[in-house]
């Protein structure tokens, strides 16, 4: 996304005719969802969709899954974290092109 550009005052627009009073506004564009994500996972973050395992997802009830690099030591952060339930569609993890752990939390 562009950035917007200066004004003829050298300074940036400002919504809402907040100017004076605010330090900085942050907007946030809308992607669409893609496999059930945001959009901008795919389009700023580089990742791909990764359908979950089969035998990951729930019989019943919730269950959070993970994906963490395989070469990440046990303590690592995962790359995604995801809710699926049983009986819905799952959305898919968002990562990038490496080798990938994956755990789940019931």
């Amino acid at each position: 996304m562009p950035l917007p550009s200066a004004c003829k005052d050298g300074g940036y627009p400002l919504l809402l005719g907040v100017g004076g009073r605010v330090d900085m506004q942050v907007i946030h564009p809308r992607y669409p969802l893609q496999d059930g994500r945001p959009g901008w996972l795919a389009s700023l973050a580089g990742r791909s969709a990764v359908p979950v395992p089969a035998n990951l997802l729930p019989v019943s009830g919730r269950r959070v899954l993970k994906a963490t690099p395989a070469a990440a030591p046990a303590d690592a952060s995962p790359t995604d974290i995801i809710l699926a339930e049983a009986g819905k569609p799952a959305p898919s993890f968002m990562l990038t092109n490496e080798k990938y752990r994956f755990e789940y939390e019931d």
